[in-house]
């Protein structure tokens, strides 16, 4: 069958968590390919995908995934101990309507959609897969009579606010945020909203078990495999370290001057004179503002897979590839959700809550609050504490029991069958 993939056009992150899937079925013998927008082209053929291009501009970066605009002064005034159901708890509708207007609707201008569609019309896919924020795949696929899934590479958190802001509506006369926009999008294509736009046909979860906040039943569950991209080994790590090593990463939102995550200052400050080797993936204008003790090493980048294999530790902003380059390692992790947009609701907060709950990681805390001394403290308790690792060794081994890419492609194969609206003439 044709299989066409959709990531939400802004992260290169995204695509990566996409990859697994679509190499697995281009492995099955089925057509692939994945549409990006400019930017992400040549990442997609760096790993040995077929790219589309639609649009003709780079998307703007500050909509990522929960950049909405919010008011640092309230994340400050947060509770520390949030969890995954408290996004929205006050006025979900608000916080959708940020969702879709911050995020949403500035990702997918009408060049992405009508060459989006257009492709999809003319290669006729029989099964869309549409990273979970990226609605233009659903549009595409009921344009093309496609069926078409959701595939989940970060929390549920959009269906959760709709979810929640539904349930208490009563006579609320306020229009539903997503139907407002998908509406007229659809309309130029001769199509209509249904529920089934935004939830899928089905869902592929690629969440870890212990992270899973989705508000409604999981048709595929799917193990997420990590993807560094194309890279080189540096030799140096083939030397085993003589003392614990601890990786440190602030992800690529900070690093593109986008995030509030926790600073290289933080890091370097908690782990000067600690009895570890950190490796620190710290760009030069980070470095720039600290002094480098000699236990810690600054690379500009390094591939995380081989780097953890090696690790007694990883800190890091809580994005789902480092979760499962260090899950996938039995490396315990000591997590600093950070305060970009709304962007801890959508993956890090569950992600450092669920590993909490596990044993195998620590919640450090909000980015903006985080000392060096707590970092440092949380970071010797680990360290000394062997159980984090006993845990994340124990989540490691659960991790190897569910489905792999290849392992979903038969149920993939089975449920677009079944989906399928029509037949396709070629």
């Amino acid at each position: 069958m044709r299989v066409l993939l959709s990531p939400f056009f802004v992260l290169k992150s995204h695509l990566y968590l996409m990859a697994p899937l679509a190499w697995a079925l281009r492995s099955a013998g089925h057509e692939v390919r994945v549409a990006c927008r400019p930017e992400l082209v040549d990442a997609a053929a760096g790993i040995g995908l077929t790219a589309v291009q639609v649009g003709r501009e780079p998307a703007d970066p500050r909509h990522a995934p929960g950049a909405a605009g919010v008011d640092l002064a309230t994340v400050e005034s947060e509770s520390d101990d949030l969890t995954q159901d408290d996004y929205g708890r006050d006025d979900p509708y608000l916080e959708l309507c940020l969702a879709v207007e911050g995020t949403l609707r500035p990702s997918c201008t009408r060049a992405v959609l009508d060459d989006l569609v257009g492709f999809a019309r003319a290669w006729k896919p029989d099964l869309v897969v549409w990273d979970g924020l990226s609605y233009p795949g659903a549009v595409a696929a009921r344009a093309s009579r496609a069926a078409h899934a959701r595939l989940l590479v970060v929390a549920d958190a959009l269906l959760q606010l709709r979810g929640a802001w539904r349930e208490e509506k009563g006579d609320d006369p306020r229009p539903d945020p997503l139907r407002k926009w998908l509406t007229p999008l659809l309309k130029r294509y001769e199509c209509e909203f249904d529920e089934e736009l935004i939830r899928g046909q089905w869902t592929i979860d690629a969440q870890p078990p212990w992270a899973r906040t989705g508000p409604g039943p999981v048709e595929v569950s799917m193990r997420p495999i990590s993807c560094n991209g194309p890279t080189v080994v540096p030799r140096w790590l083939d030397t085993p370290p003589e003392r614990p090593r601890v990786c440190a990463t602030t992800g690529g939102s900070y690093r593109g001057g986008l995030s509030h995550e926790i600073t290289a200052e933080v890091v370097i400050d908690a782990v000067a004179d600690l009895d570890v080797d950190v490796i620190a993936t710290f760009t030069e204008k980070e470095v720039s503002r600290a002094s480098l003790p000699d236990n810690v090493r600054a690379v500009d980048h390094v591939p995380l897979a081989p780097l953890l294999s090696s690790c007694a530790a990883a800190i890091h902003h809580g994005g789902l590839g480092t979760v499962v380059s260090a899950w996938e390692h039995g490396v315990p992790q000591l997590i600093v959700p950070g305060i970009f947009g709304n962007n801890r609701w959508y993956g890090p907060l569950a992600y450092a809550n669920g590993l909490q709950a596990q044993g195998a990681g620590v919640n450090v805390g909000k980015a903006n609050r985080v000392t060096p001394q707590m970092l440092r403290q949380q970071l010797l308790r680990v360290l000394d504490n062997g159980s984090f690792r006993t845990n994340a060794e124990r989540l490691r081994t659960e991790a190897l029991g569910l489905p792999t890419p290849a392992e979903v492609v038969p149920a993939l194969e089975r449920l677009t069958g079944a989906h399928r609206k029509g037949t396709v003439d070629r």
